[in-house]
């Protein structure tokens, strides 16, 4: 049994240079989890109408398009009982989806992305105490695998 990692991929994460940031937060998330957590099993999942995991190691090919997509999301989110979640996300997602992610904010940990960050729609559907800016991505890791 793993935790997941759930990178939002959609259109929005495109704009302001936010994708550039993904690839950025990613190593950080890799190497923090590799060196202070190596023997904590993850995933890493590129999420928008799709779901493709990336194999931690590799250079993430990213196409940020399209939107997030609740339907493709439930089948994994019904597997995190028991196992943590880490969204990488600017919010900006559908409310159906926010319907989804709210049924699994028990194991849930945010990563805000982006100057234009949906804060508001982040803090409706998680717990406030596990949303974490950008730049507190170690303290964010940290507290995801220590839970």
């Amino acid at each position: 049994m793993c935790d997941i990692i759930l990178v939002d991929c959609s259109g929005s994460m495109a704009e302001m240079g936010k994708g550039s940031v993904v690839k950025y937060v990613l190593l950080a998330v890799q190497r923090t989890m590799e060196s202070e957590f190596p023997a904590q099993d993850y995933k890493i999942l590129l999420w928008n109408d799709s779901l493709e995991e990336y194999t931690p190691g590799s250079f993430p090919r990213f196409l940020f398009s399209g939107k997030t997509e609740a339907d493709v999301l439930q089948p994994v989110l019904a597997e995190v009982q028991n196992r943590n979640l880490l969204l990488i996300s600017d919010g900006e997602y559908t409310d159906e989806c926010k319907k989804v992610l709210k049924n699994a904010r028990e194991e849930a940990w945010v990563l805000m992305i982006g100057a234009d960050c949906n804060k508001a729609r982040l803090q409706s559907t998680f717990y406030k105490d596990r949303i974490y800016a950008v730049e507190d991505v170690v303290t964010c890791v940290r507290d995801f695998c220590q839970s």
